[in-house]
Formats: structure tokens, C-alpha cells, sequence
């Protein structure tokens, strides 16, 4: 069958759904703040509306605190309780299903698709010097992510999550691009 998947649907209750998966980046706060102090959408209740929550980035942190930030979440559901949860029935044909599943996931780039549609081994950047661009919500992730594969960072031009290049950004690009050619 067609489905769709949206990024930032959770909280459009217009929207019809049949599966609300949440994501959750473990690198950010215990208790994410709301937009626009923090990045969440909406308060930590509104997950009792969830059908399963993911964890990212789980392996940019130590297991002790992936532990303690799903602790809190699971401590969450079983402080309000099988009668609060229950609220949100419509949501769950069992309503003794407490709690939600949880899963816990780790970025691991395998392949680069290079220009021409050219696909290589993430491993070619060991050694290799990169300029890094970005335009992202986590630019640290994105660091972290370049040199555990062995990149070496020559230079890094960082612009806001979703930033429209403009001329100007790209000639700043072509110019770290020939200062290590």
C-alpha cells in the first residue's frame, strides 16, 4: 500500500495518521525545552500520544547516559500511569500496552554519493582533508561523524539549520575549496 512519512507531523493534529513515531536525539537536553529555548515541538506529555519513540545518536554518548536519558523517558510513562495513558485509547487498540516501545539507534554512514550519481565507500575519506559545509540543526554531530571516519578537517563553514546559499556563501566555499588544493 502508499504511506506516507513526515518529518515534524507529530504535532498536526489536522494531519491523519495511523503510527506516530517520535525521534529523540539523546545528544540534547534530559527534558528537551520548547521551541524556540529548545528544539521540541511540544511538552514531554504529548509523547503519551506516541505509538513508539527512537532514540538517535545513541552512540555519541556513553551507554551510562543513554541509560539515564531513556530512564527518564520509561520513568515518565510509568509515573502517569495505566488510567492517564488510557486517555489516548483511540491511539491503541490494547490499552494495557505500557510502555510504548523505545528504540535506540546509531548513525553509521556506510556510502557517499558523490556528484555524477558515483557511490563509494565511506572509508575513502580516511586521511583524506575536507573542507566541511553545512547547513544544519547539529553541525557537531556532523564533525564527529567526518572525523570518525578518518577525515581530516581543513577548514568548516558553518551556517544555520536550513540556510539558503547565496552567491556569496558559494564563492566562501570555492575559496576554502582552493586553499587546500
Amino acid at each position: 500500500g502508499d504511506f506516507a512519512i513526515l518529518d515534524d507531523g507529530f504535532q498536526h493534529w489536522r494531519i491523519a495518521r495511523d503510527f506516530d513515531l517520535v525521534t529523540w536525539d539523546l545528544t540534547g537536553a534530559n527534558e528537551p525545552q520548547l521551541f524556540p529555548l529548545g528544539m521540541a515541538r511540544e511538552p514531554i506529555w504529548a509523547l503519551e500520544r506516541a505509538d513508539a519513540i527512537v532514540f538517535t545518536r545513541c552512540n555519541e554518548i556513553s551507554p551510562a547516559q543513554v541509560q539515564a536519558k531513556v530512564g527518564l523517558v520509561d520513568d515518565f510513562f510509568y509515573s502517569r500511569g495505566r488510567e492517564r495513558l488510557n486517555c489516548w485509547r483511540w491511539k491503541r487498540k490494547n490499552t494495557t500496552q505500557l510502555p510504548i516501545p523505545f528504540f535506540a539507534t546509531r548513525y553509521v554512514p556506510t556510502r557517499l554519493v558523490l556528484p555524477g550519481k558515483n557511490i563509494q565507500m565511506a572509508s575513502v575519506l580516511a586521511g583524506k582533508q575536507v573542507i566541511l559545509v553545512s547547513g544544519i540543526a547539529s553541525p557537531e554531530s556532523f564533525l564527529k561523524t567526518l572525523t570518525g571516519l578518518g577525515a581530516r578537517i581543513c577548514e568548516e563553514l558553518r551556517f544555520a539549520d536550513h540556510h539558503w546559499l547565496v552567491r556569496e556563501d558559494l564563492a566562501r566555499i570555492e575559496s576554502a575549496h582552493k586553499h587546500i588544493s
